[in-house]
């Protein structure tokens, strides 16, 4: 008989429920208190006030489903759940001990995976179904802003979590995977920083129509600050000023980084297979990006750190020309790839 590839073990899943209940029972009270507690309150408190009708309702409805908070939040307990969920690949003993089990690493890692999606997502429609009982008790019946919110969330969850998986791949120390995180989420705008410094400096006359494009990509192209600032629910108006409903942003950008993530899932796993039991404690586990993490230190911090003495240079009535400042450059970033290795 054939046997069957698993990518789930129930006896890990109910080990992580039961072990980080309290990580998300926690974000479950914030989650219940942002929503669902918080439109029965705003109906609550409006039922001792004249004039409010049901468009009010309906604005503060919409206030509740804001997605910028959830966001924040999203990503907060999704690096919590990681550091959690992944810890055992950060210590030694842990290490040996979970792979020296009857289980494989793809249960391992598709349990892990499951259990933190389902830490952030289970949550989410909970909210969603109390919010859509407290609405239709005030007799709100567009609950379907509701479901838009919740698959906005459930979208960003699975983004979030698959960022978090591939940092957790990448280093041996549980202190480094926030870190990761946001190297990740601020890695373009330190490229674009660095290369409009750069240009502006040496450039002269340089148009900014192309800084104004680089700056958009370099938003686009950061997780977190993009999903902060182009996917959202907003209240939507007419000509008139009157409220029409719901407005959705970002529906487009949100199902590009879902692509991403799948892709991310699979690489993570990729890398998960191939990853060392003993590089438990290792800043970097994978050998080839050892390499490219201590040049992309040495460039960048190199230019960064040159063009700073430059300005100390200036500001102080010395000149710099352009071969000094390229020698300081090299200076600055061979002390910055010496720190990196």
């Amino acid at each position: 008989m054939k046997s069957k590839k698993s990518f789930f073990n129930k006896t890990i899943f109910k080990k992580n429920v039961a072990l980080y209940w309290p990580l998300w029972g926690v974000y479950t009270v914030i989650l219940f208190c942002m929503q669902p507690v918080s439109i029965w309150m705003y109906n609550y408190n409006a039922s001792f006030r004249t004039g409010y009708d049901m468009m009010q309702r309906v604005r503060d409805l919409i206030s509740a489903l804001s997605m910028e908070g959830y966001i924040a939040l999203i990503a907060f307990f999704a690096i919590f759940f990681g550091m959690a969920l992944y810890s055992y690949l950060y210590n030694s003993k842990s290490a040996n001990m979970i792979h020296s089990l009857p289980v494989d690493r793809t249960q391992l890692f598709g349990t892990n995976v499951l259990s933190g999606l389902a830490f952030l997502i289970v949550p989410q429609v909970f909210a969603a179904i109390l919010s859509a009982i407290v609405c239709l008790a005030y007799g709100i019946t567009r609950v379907h802003y509701l479901g838009i919110w919740l698959l906005m969330a459930m979208g960003t969850s699975i983004v979030a979590f698959a960022i978090i998986t591939f940092c957790a791949m990448f280093t041996g120390i549980l202190v480094a995977l926030p870190a990761y995180v946001i190297i990740v989420n601020l890695l373009s705008h330190w490229v674009y920083y660095i290369i409009y410094v750069v240009v502006t400096t040496f450039g002269y006359g340089v148009n900014d129509i192309g800084a104004v494009f680089g700056q958009k990509a370099a938003e686009l192209a950061s997780p977190f600050f993009c999903f902060m600032g182009y996917v959202g629910i907003y209240r939507d108006y007419d000509m008139a000023g009157n409220l029409r409903g719901i407005g959705v942003k970002g529906v487009g950008i949100l199902c590009a980084y879902l692509v991403v993530a799948l892709g991310l899932y699979v690489l993570s796993y990729v890398i998960y297979q191939k990853r060392k039991i003993e590089s438990a404690g290792d800043l970097i586990t994978i050998g080839w990006v050892k390499p490219v993490f201590r040049f992309g230190a040495g460039l960048s911090g190199g230019i960064f750190l040159g063009l700073l003495l430059r300005e100390l240079l200036c500001s102080i009535g010395l000149g710099c020309p352009l071969p000094i400042a390229v020698i300081l450059m090299l200076v600055m970033g061979a002390i910055a790839y010496f720190a990196a290795d």
